[in-house]
């Protein structure tokens, strides 16, 4: 049961890490959000669970227009050195996943704290701890 458990949790995390990069790219390009090239460039070895990330990006996409008025109104006064368009886009994905899903408020900034570790400034992801608490006191 445990196995199964883990395996479900590193397959959402790595839908998570395809949806943060999809929205990555497109807000450097420009262009638009590209699930199938993102899919491509996954790793052979790790699976993910790419109905959740196409999920979690069609949320987005139904959403964007409240998701950044969201976050423009959490991160006015917090620490602007986690402030970059990798935090942007981390904050994205996190806040069309709090709006649209029902997975526990704290695992999904748990999971936006540990992609922003990896991706983010040093200290980036103390800034996306502050926006998504704000966040979530702003949807409850």
């Amino acid at each position: 049961m445990q196995r199964s458990v883990d395996g479900k949790f590193s397959q959402r995390r790595q839908a998570r890490k395809i949806v943060f990069s999809a929205l990555y790219a497109a807000r450097i390009t420009g262009g638009m959000v590209d699930l199938k090239a993102i899919e491509q460039k996954m790793d052979q070895g790790e699976s993910a669970d790419l109905q959740y990330a196409k999920q979690l990006l069609e949320a987005y996409e139904a959403h964007q227009e409240q998701i950044s008025s969201i976050i423009s109104s959490c991160s006015g006064d917090k620490e602007r050195s986690g402030n970059t368009d990798i935090e942007r886009a981390i904050l994205e994905m996190a806040t069309a996943e709090l709006l649209t899903t029902s997975v526990p408020k704290k695992v999904v900034i748990n999971e936006a704290i540990e992609i922003a570790k990896i991706y983010g400034a040093d200290q980036g992801y103390r800034f996306i701890n502050g926006v998504l608490d704000s966040i979530v006191r702003q949807l409850t």
